[in-house]
């Protein structure tokens, strides 16, 4: 059976396009994933790093690597911002609690600002993962 050269051309170009267009339409939404998945390890890290009796440092280096993850992720700015500033309020609160008794479980925030924090970290968890349906011009 000969080999039509049209056939050969025809199947030639037609991987290059798929190669082209479809692997990295795959890739791409490889990478939307992972980094949408680092937002959210940011965020434990943040979460678990702000009492008042983990290091100071733990816990700027975990705000430091939100703002990365986030930046990666496409987040929108002001809800980062406003999700780490309301951490660092509670920070703050806890802190002065654990200063004062020295015991870890001592060092709560009130209610309100815990509502705050989760809100703004549901605010932010939500658009990282469906951006489609926060986004704003």
């Amino acid at each position: 059976m000969p080999l039509d050269v049209s056939e050969l051309i025809g199947g030639a170009l037609g991987g290059a396009i798929v190669s082209s267009i479809v692997a990295p339409l795959v890739t791409q939404r490889l990478d939307r994933r992972q980094s949408r998945a680092e937002v959210l390890r940011a965020i434990a890290a943040v979460e678990r790093s702000r009492w008042g009796h983990i290091e100071r440092d733990q816990f700027l280096n975990a705000v430091i690597a939100l703002r990365s993850a986030a930046l990666v992720a496409g987040a929108r700015r002001e809800l980062t911002d406003r999700y780490i500033e309301l951490c660092e309020q509670a920070r703050s609160e806890s802190e002065a609690g654990f200063e004062t008794s020295g015991v870890p479980e001592d060092g709560s925030i009130s209610r309100a600002l815990v509502r705050s924090v989760s809100d703004a970290a549901e605010a932010l968890v939500e658009h990282v993962w469906h951006p489609w349906r926060t986004w704003r011009p």
